[in-house]
């Protein structure tokens, strides 16, 4: 038998016995959605799916966890329908839908990137078909690593650009971002070969290698591993058949305001450009920001939008963080104070300042930077004041420094003191002079003062009233007049008397006389 006839043989028996056992294909699938890497502070979008593969079979129903790494991950939405497990980094997924028309089902998380690391995704779940005849467990995981921008170089500088024709005009230098090159008509094309300071420093470049005749602009862009951008800008012109090429000028650029420095607090400080050595404040990341017509290295933080710069004297030293008003175009310090294990922005307390009984407002020190905040009337608490600070969380509350111990911890006791100052004060008979008694003496004074005030007004009405109901001496004397008129002319013969006022014993004067009575 020939090895054909035998090849022949063998393929028939192999399709026979792939009829009598068929092996199921696999069925359903899970999936996650992700990035492979994100910044410390950002926020990611991490879709989970799942999927009936064999035929038109639709989604019926999934049973299971979605579960990922807390510590360095939070998450900030989650689909409605899901149940939170242990309060941090487990999902029940229980989604049903006998009459789905789908084959597929996602669902959509958000997360903070809270701590730099590593941090697992992952599914494990029972996916079921709507006909309720195939069941499987499916099992899937993902990774992302959270980086620390502040931890990587901000180093965004060229260490050479080299030309495979014409020369750069000024000769390179690592802080000139402009040049000019000029050509000859037969060169068509301009390479460009350059090599960064940072060695994980990104380059690209910008502009097309083909050369016309005229100005051409190519762009070298470099991408410090932070995220810091600088661009060198080339301004490449290329001579026309039969031109005299002559070297070039170099670059004419206007005199602009260093973004670079600033006056904080009355001193000129300058921006640094690479914050790999600074200790950058807990949610804040490197960043670029446009500051005047230049783009300029920050660090910001994505939740509060705050932009803030690490700027020293001209000999780079006392260093100090800034605070930068987009509005006003300005720098002010930057109040940060950090301990072993805390961190907060001490901020100016401007708002009600109520009248305390063991503090006073005035201006304190904290570290190396001045606020106003509250001191102890008691001496012997000379080394301790009150402030007023937000945590990295966007909390804020009172809280006790110690300028000795260079700690600080929350003012408990001072919070407490200052809310009852706040309230309303409740005033009853019963205690009406203790109250008054222990009122401070400028108090006791506008108290007193209002009374008297009070009274005196009552005063002046009463006055008022009497003077506006009293007659004058013309008016009574009138009076007086009318009364004795009106008596004199009872003396005359005007009296009239009624006859049934009198009887028949009714002795009257001899001016009188009853009428129709002849006899008397």
């Amino acid at each position: 038998m020939t090895k054909k006839k035998i090849s022949i043989i063998l393929l028939v028996l192999i399709m026979a016995i792939s009829q009598v056992f068929v092996f199921p294909a696999a069925a359903d699938s899970a999936s996650i959605s992700a990035p492979s890497s994100a910044y410390l502070g950002d926020t990611i979008t991490v879709k989970v799916t799942f999927e009936c593969t064999i035929g038109s079979k639709k989604l019926g129903a999934v049973d299971g966890a979605f579960t990922f790494d807390s510590t360095v991950l939070e998450c900030t939405s989650a689909p409605a329908g899901i149940t939170n497990a242990d309060g941090a980094g487990k999902y029940l997924i229980a989604y049903y839908n006998a009459a789905s028309t789908s084959s597929k089902y996602t669902m959509t998380f958000k997360f903070k990137c809270k701590k730099a690391g590593s941090a697992g995704i992952h599914i494990d779940a029972k996916i079921t078909d709507t006909d309720v005849t195939d069941t499987i467990d499916k099992k899937y995981s993902s990774m992302v690593k959270v980086v620390d921008k502040s931890t990587l170089s901000g180093n965004a500088n060229a260490s050479k650009i080299i030309l495979s024709a014409g020369k750069l005009v000024p000769e390179f230098s690592p802080n000139v971002t402009s040049y000019n090159v000029n050509v000859d008509y037969s060169v068509t094309e301009v390479l460009l070969s350059v090599t960064t300071q940072e060695s994980k420093a990104q380059i690209s470049i910008e502009g097309s290698k083909t050369m016309k005749v005229g100005t051409n602009t190519r762009t070298v862009v470099i991408t410090a591993p932070n995220g810091t951008v600088k661009r060198y800008k080339l301004t490449i012109y290329r001579a026309s058949s039969g031109e005299e090429i002559k070297d070039p000028e170099p670059p004419v650029t206007e005199p602009t305001a260093n973004p670079y420095e600033m006056v904080v607090n009355g001193k000129t400080k300058f921006l640094v450009s690479d914050y790999t050595d600074v200790a950058v404040p807990e949610c804040f990341s490197p960043a670029m920001h446009t500051i005047g017509d230049t783009e300029v290295p920050v660090l910001k933080d994505v939740v509060s939008g705050r932009i803030i710069v690490w700027a020293t004297d001209e000999n780079g030293e006392n260093g100090m963080y800034c605070l930068y008003n987009t509005e006003e175009n300005s720098f002010s310090q930057f109040k940060y104070m950090a301990t072993d294990s805390f961190k907060c922005i001490v901020l100016d307390y401007n708002d009600t300042i109520p009248t305390l009984k063991n503090y006073f407002y005035t201006a304190v020190t904290v570290d190396n930077f001045s606020v106003g905040g509250f001191r102890y009337n008691d001496t012997a608490m000379a080394d301790f004041v009150i402030v007023y600070a937000e945590t990295m969380d966007g909390g804020k509350d009172f809280y006790r420094y110690d300028s000795k111990d260079k700690t600080i911890q929350r003012a408990v006791e001072f919070t407490a003191e200052y809310q009852n100052a706040l309230k309303p004060v409740e005033v009853s008979n019963d205690n009406i002079i203790e109250r008054f008694i222990a009122l401070e003496l400028k108090s006791k004074i506008i108290v007193v003062s209002g009374v008297l005030a009070i009274v005196l007004v009552i005063v002046l009405a009463i006055i008022v009233i009497v003077k506006a109901t009293r007659k004058t001496p013309n008016e009574e004397a009138l009076e007086a007049a009318r009364d004795q008129e009106f008596m004199d002319g009872f003396g005359e013969n005007n009296h009239l008397f009624l006859d049934d006022d009198y009887d028949d014993d009714t002795v009257l004067d001899d001016d009188f006389k009853l009428k129709g009575d002849d006899n008397k």
